[in-house]
């Protein structure tokens, strides 16, 4: 199905405010079959999440959350441990992994609601006395299945201060600044639809809004 993305600019109106050249934004690419999932049910903390399909009783998602917090890694490693091993979940640190921004320490837990064994990972990306946490979440029946989807969104994470910094590529970079004078908000939308479709939804979706915002 198609996603046209002034369509969710209402969604992320009612997101925590995300200013155009104001860092840092925490990017990924969330899997092209996933959707955004309404801000007016988020849990406390989360500030962009996205909701897949399932015939199981559990919705798969994935979610960012932004924690301010003084510790190390390791004291908040140990501090996750011990919460969630006390909620009777089983938790694994599965060490460090690279991602496109860095590096970011990889978590798994299994954990049972009332109507659902649920397993999920959490990437866990420390920055400038934050915790940037990227949660992948998944009916246990189904989390072998989705893990490779959930990876790839995982390893897509990265930092920037400036939305167009996620654009590598310094000819690609410079045709977006180009792109992002068009006045005519359609042509816009078409323009990064077509041109930078490899970003995601997500952060096709804040230039869009910041663009509108500006205009």
């Amino acid at each position: 199905m198609k996603v046209i993305l002034n369509q969710l600019i209402k969604i992320l109106g009612l997101l925590p405010c995300l200013l155009w050249g104001v860092g840092p934004y925490c990017l990924f690419t969330p899997p092209t079959e996933f959707a955004f999932a309404n801000p007016k049910n988020y849990s406390s903390g989360v500030k962009i999440a996205f909701i897949g399909k399932s015939n199981a009783s559990f919705t798969p998602s994935l979610n960012l959350t932004i924690e301010e917090n003084n510790v190390s890694l390791s004291e908040y490693l140990k501090i996750a441990e011990k919460t969630y091993k006390s909620e009777g979940a089983r938790w694994v640190d599965l060490g460090d992994i690279e991602v496109k921004g860095g590096t970011v320490r990889l978590t798994r837990v299994d954990t049972k609601c009332s109507w659902a064994d649920i397993s999920f990972f959490q990437a866990i990306y420390p920055w400038e006395g934050k915790f940037f946490i990227l949660t992948t979440a998944a009916h246990k029946k189904e989390f072998m299945r989705l893990q490779k989807t959930f990876l790839n969104a995982i390893y897509s994470l990265q930092i920037v201060d400036n939305l167009t910094l996620a654009v590598e590529d310094p000819a690609r970079r410079e045709e977006l600044q180009e792109i992002l004078k068009e006045e005519n908000m359609s042509t816009l939308e078409k323009n990064l639809k077509e041109k930078y479709s490899d970003l995601g939804l997500y952060w096709q979706t804040l230039v869009f809004k910041e663009c509108l915002k500006n205009e």
